[in-house]
């Protein structure tokens, strides 16, 4: 079995791939979201949304809420900041990030978007433009 070799010191290699294949996949329900996000014409209205659409939308706004929460977990995986309790609650993951990790992100998002008026939105804008 192949193992991650660039793991930070004190942290199993395991542990390093495990978020890694986790981010990987996070990145694929992305791509996947994105796929037909992209078609959606800018202001469109609800008349635009046929019932093959709206599934499609669907899909993808379900795409999009497993990536955040994936790409949480892998941070909080690397970081060894994972929650003793099982939860998907998106804001509740971002609590647990290591606080420089949370100041990190939402500076991003102040960067890019002004205020946010939940801590919680900063992790979804990153998500949208994860290469930029």
């Amino acid at each position: 079995m192949k193992t991650a070799t660039n793991a930070p010191p004190g942290l199993n290699p395991f542990v390093n791939r495990r978020a890694s294949d986790m981010f990987n996949t996070a990145m694929a329900f992305f791509a996947t979201a994105g796929d037909f996000l992209k078609h959606v014409p800018e202001g469109a209205k609800e008349s635009w949304f046929t019932a093959a659409r709206r599934s499609k939308l669907e899909v993808a706004i379900t795409n999009l809420a497993l990536s955040i929460e994936l790409l949480l977990k892998s941070l909080l995986l690397y970081t060894g900041h994972l929650p003793k309790k099982r939860t998907h609650d998106l804001l509740e993951l971002f609590e647990f990030l290591p606080t420089e990790i949370k100041e990190s992100i939402e500076r991003e998002y102040k960067e890019r978007n002004g205020e946010s008026p939940h801590g919680g939105a900063t992790t979804l804008e990153l998500v949208f433009h994860p290469t930029d």
